[in-house]
């Protein structure tokens, strides 16, 4: 009788358990619930199976007791941390899923004009009809917060319609496992078709920028992420600190890269228009720490003059034809390369490709399709 109580009892344990996790499945909303949670939630109920396993005299009460007491020492080891950092004033978040969020809406039939000053990510896209649309993609948990720290005046009118956007907003860290992360944050603006942006000012202190419209004056700015930027520019500058410089544009007029520590790469295509800038069309690409590989392409009523200049790397020209080089020795004992080629006839109207690298290989090479 003693063998057939026990194993009653060992049965009877194994129910309870099987019921509570069974309801746990039901009712409580897993999918909310970070990863990292769930791993201190198996991590509490195996010590609490293990604690009843090993305890003889532990009943129906114990079970429960000890099952509960796991289950809260779970989400103290989760959450636990985070409560004490913002007690003691350093803010701290759980992770939590992003949430897209429309922030603002106006209609547009003309130039627009984009003023952007935030410091996280940006994108800035085109899209078929409607109207512009200012949209944020944030933490749900941080949501609102970023909200209130943006300062925004979208309008429509005769001339000009314009949008500002402005925010100092500083990103707490996420607690994601052992890990502190930053948040992904991302303003992401669509303008229609018909719509067409004259002048684009964006400034972002530690964000990636997306770029693909066709505009007027660009300019970027960003002091740690990538850049990428597609579309047709009268007037285009980008610069980043630390970061990336990615292209597939199309230059009527004049257009610049720099950044100190990261790559120059793409395609930028020769072409002219209507321009009022003044000074020579080109395109110029600098980099102190990186390489620059670019295709290079243009219409038929151009030619291109190409300069390379590097400290003691390589330089490389595709399809281009190599006017002239040069070899000296700097003041420093390191060799400056300079190479100068030429794509086309001289006779045709002029655009200058200029590129520098202090550390790292020049690839130039041009494509006619």
């Amino acid at each position: 009788m003693e063998i057939h109580g026990e194993r009653l009892v060992k049965l009877g344990k194994a129910a309870l358990f099987l019921g509570l996790l069974l309801s746990l499945l039901e009712y409580v909303p897993w999918g909310l619930i970070p990863p990292y949670v769930k791993a201190f939630i198996l991590i509490g109920l195996g010590i609490g199976l293990v604690i009843v396993s090993s305890s003889r005299k532990a009943g129906v009460k114990g079970v429960l007791t000890l099952l509960l007491a796991s289950l809260a020492t779970s989400i103290l080891l989760a959450s636990g941390p985070v409560y004490a950092a913002n007690s003691l004033g350093f803010r701290l978040y759980e992770p939590a899923p992003n949430v897209k969020a429309t922030l603002d809406s106006f209609s547009c039939n003309g130039s627009l004009f984009m003023n952007i000053s935030i410091p996280f990510n940006v994108s800035i896209i085109r899209k078929t009809g409607g109207n512009v649309t200012v949209e944020l993609d944030a933490p749900a948990n941080l949501l609102r917060e970023v909200k209130e720290s943006l300062q925004l005046k979208g309008w429509a009118g005769n001339f000009p319609n314009s949008l500002e956007v402005y925010s100092e907003y500083k990103a707490p860290l996420i607690l994601k496992g052992l890990r502190l992360v930053k948040p992904k944050l991302e303003l992401i603006v669509r303008v229609p078709d018909g719509c067409q942006p004259r002048m684009l000012m964006l400034n972002t202190v530690n964000g990636n920028v997306y770029i693909d419209i066709d505009a007027g004056l660009a300019q970027i700015r960003t002091n740690s992420g990538n850049v990428t930027v597609k579309g047709t520019y009268l007037d285009l500058s980008a610069m980043s600190v630390t970061g990336d410089l990615n292209y597939d544009v199309t230059i009527k007029g004049s257009g610049s890269g720099d950044t100190v520590n990261g790559d120059i790469l793409g395609r930028i295509k020769a072409s002219y228009g209507y321009y009022t800038g003044g000074g020579i069309r080109g395109f110029t690409a600098s980099s102190n720490n990186g390489n620059i590989s670019l295709e290079l392409l243009k219409d038929d009523n151009i030619y291109l003059n190409v300069t390379a200049q590097t400290e003691g790397s390589d330089i490389v020209f595709k399809g281009i034809r190599v006017l002239s080089k040069s070899y000296s020795l700097n003041v420093t004992g390191v060799h400056d390369r300079e190479v100068e080629g030429v794509v086309g006839s001289r006779l045709l109207k002029e655009f200058r490709v200029d590129a520098y690298s202090k550390t790292g290989t020049i690839v130039l090479r041009y494509s006619e399709s």
